[in-house]
């Protein structure tokens, strides 16, 4: 079984957030995978943190170079694609969070995700139960 973890959770591993020590301790495991759309989402999420002058260049720059070095599988999203449109339509639900779910799927794994919303959106389809793991319950 694979877990796959979404960019909710990466962050953490970065930056100090609530449940980011729960984050950091999946890092212990050597079954995690992302989407190589992970890296992108986590590295505009710093950007962010960089505009609104919460981080300085440096550690900036250091975090990125940090984001080159993930200690995880990467998937290839391409096929994941067609899968996780159709989720997003099934779901309501922005398509890069259901690429994360449909890597879930095809890995016969586990997303674990700090993202309240989607873990509630997949709840309510009885085929995806257990698929979706909020990380605060980890």
């Amino acid at each position: 079984m694979t877990t796959i973890v979404d960019a909710s959770v990466v962050v953490k591993w970065f930056l100090p957030e609530s449940d980011s020590e729960a984050a950091t301790a999946l890092l212990e495991r050597d079954d995690l995978a992302v989407p190589r759309l992970c890296p992108i989402e986590v590295a505009n999420a710093l950007w962010r943190r960089r505009r609104s002058d919460q981080l300085t260049r440096s550690e900036y720059a250091g975090l990125i170079e940090e984001l080159t070095r993930l200690p995880v599988a990467l998937l290839d999203d391409g096929v994941l694609l067609a899968g996780a449109a159709a989720l997003a339509a099934d779901l309501d639900q922005p398509i890069y969070d259901c690429i994360y779910v449909e890597a879930a799927i095809r890995n016969d794994g586990e997303l674990i995700t700090a993202d309240r919303r989607l873990v509630e959106a997949v709840r309510r389809k009885r085929d995806l139960r257990g698929r979706v793991r909020l990380l605060s319950g980890t």
